[in-house]
């Protein structure tokens, strides 16, 4: 009998998702798409302070968060630029 693997969900823009860094689990809103990761923004300044970061973005593999909460607005279409296709392609 063959082993079914579920494919990890990503998150798209405007998700809350959860991650660990630096012994800290961390809630940030999804801000952009790459292939590989997501750029967040964390909402809790103090966590932005114990982290030791510049700003309150920060890019997380998509190996290396679980998603919290789904936006469920319509007014967030997604688009995600692909750098092996000249333009943009919509993500459902």
């Amino acid at each position: 009998m063959a082993i079914i693997r579920e494919k990890k969900m990503t998150a798209k823009i405007g998700d809350v998702i959860e991650f660990t860094r630096k012994g800290f689990t961390v809630s940030a809103t999804v801000s952009n798409l790459r292939d590989k990761s997501v750029i967040v923004k964390i909402d809790n300044a103090d966590t932005v302070r114990n982290l030791g970061l510049e700003t309150e973005f920060t890019v997380v593999s998509h190996e290396k968060y679980r998603i919290v909460k789904r936006n469920t607005s319509p007014e967030h279409s997604v688009y995600v630029y692909s750098e092996w296709q000249s333009s943009f392609r919509k993500v459902n």
